[in-house]
């Protein structure tokens, strides 16, 4: 289910960010990739090979940057071009590994609230069988009935699902850390 996701930049960007044409850094590239090849280091773990249209429709080729190959191409950069391209290229990762940290906390929470929904069916049928009053609002089933449907519209807010989950994976977390 969880599956590794791989965090490139386009070399068009990179060019972008070290002030480079990108013609330029294609060719270092290519360089680079003769070289770790050479000293038998696997070149895409730094460099993939990739392609892009370009405004007239021809497909031309650019490399798929990984964070290994920002920090190569920033090692070989100096004084306030280098610190520039790094500063640049970590805030893009940090930004790229928030996005997918988001999405797979909304996917949880998702998953939450199916499960809580779920739950409370099958609370509510399980209840629904054993109430052998009218179930009016005076009566204590009715008004537990009342209140668990009151909760579960309050539970459908995404923003206390997130809550709900943060303080249950924080328990988890110390109960986990206890046992240890």
């Amino acid at each position: 289910m969880n599956k590794l996701i791989e965090q490139t930049i386009d070399s068009r960007e990179v060019a972008e960010m070290v002030g480079k044409n990108h013609k330029d850094l294609m060719r270092d590239i290519r360089r680079y990739g003769g070289q770790l090849t050479e000293s038998k280091i696997a070149f895409s773990d730094f460099f993939q090979e990739s392609s892009y249209q370009d405004g007239t429709g021809r497909t031309l080729p650019c490399y798929q940057v990984t964070k290994k190959g920002c920090e190569f191409i920033a090692h070989k950069l100096t004084g306030v071009k280098g610190t520039a391209f790094t500063a640049r290229y970590i805030n893009r990762f940090h930004g790229m590994q928030e996005q997918i940290a988001q999405e797979s906390e909304r996917k949880e929470l998702v998953a939450l609230r199916k499960q809580i929904e779920k739950q409370n069916r099958l609370l509510m049928k399980a209840m629904s069988s054993r109430i052998t009053t009218d179930g009016s609002p005076g009566t204590m089933e009715g008004r537990y009935k009342r209140d668990t449907a009151q909760l579960m519209e309050t539970i459908r807010s995404e923003k206390l699902l997130r809550r709900i989950y943060l303080i249950t994976r924080t328990i988890s977390e110390q109960q986990q850390d206890k046992e240890l």
